[in-house]
């Protein structure tokens, strides 16, 4: 550190970056999935009070604000039908109406004829654009998409980069990670570079807080 970042509604942030330099790390704590120290860390929404991480024993309810979509589709995948993903997160956040969404999403994804089917039987590109879906639906205002565009072929980015463009709950925005720049230019409307390597720093693995932001 220090970190300051700030991102607006509406925007659709591209995170570029050279391999290391941090930029799934801050993902991660912005997610809360690694614990940074932090000045001020908060989610504002119109006619609210800022939302800052809970404690330690609530820390699961921040992904109803702040929601990551892992770079492993298997490190997010659980669930024995495609459908059952497509919901589940949303239906522990809460969500109403989240049916009627996932149904939309997969059919434009492709995936409407899998949701009966194990995700762990389907290819490395279908198991990716179910754990995207699956945060779609659930629709955080703030979503964070590692490299989604990994594995897919022309026609499913092109189907993914459209459902991006389409997502606008109230006051919601992306930060996007991606080495795929035809990609980041159809899907994103502002580009960060992050280029220091020590922008983050580890303190100590061994106890938290393991990283540092600061603004």
């Amino acid at each position: 550190g220090p970190l300051s970042l700030a991102i607006n509604a509406g925007e659709r942030i591209a995170l570029v970056g050279p391999n290391g330099v941090g930029k799934t790390t801050l993902l991660k704590c912005l997610a809360m999935l690694l614990i940074p120290e932090y000045d001020r860390l908060e989610v504002v929404r119109p006619g609210t009070q800022p939302e800052s991480p809970p404690d330690r024993w609530h820390l699961h309810k921040w992904a109803r604000l702040v929601l990551y979509s892992f770079q492993r589709a298997d490190d997010q995948l659980y669930l024995p039908t495609v459908g059952r993903e497509l919901t589940e997160t949303a239906r522990r956040l809460g969500r109403i109406d989240f049916q009627d969404r996932a149904n939309g999403i997969a059919r434009h994804l492709g995936l409407e004829p899998l949701l009966h089917r194990s995700p762990f039987e389907l290819p490395r590109s279908y198991r990716r654009l179910i754990t995207i879906a699956a945060a779609l639906v659930a629709a955080p205002p703030l979503l964070l998409l590692d490299e989604p565009s990994a594995a897919l072929d022309e026609a499913q980015t092109k189907a993914l980069i459209e459902v991006l463009l389409a997502y606008h709950p109230p006051e919601a925005a992306m930060l996007i990670i991606s080495h795929d720049p035809p990609f980041l230019s159809a899907a994103s409307n502002r580009l960060i570079r992050m280029c220091d390597p020590r922008m983050l720093q580890v303190v100590n693995p061994a106890s938290a807080p393991m990283y540092s932001i600061q603004s």
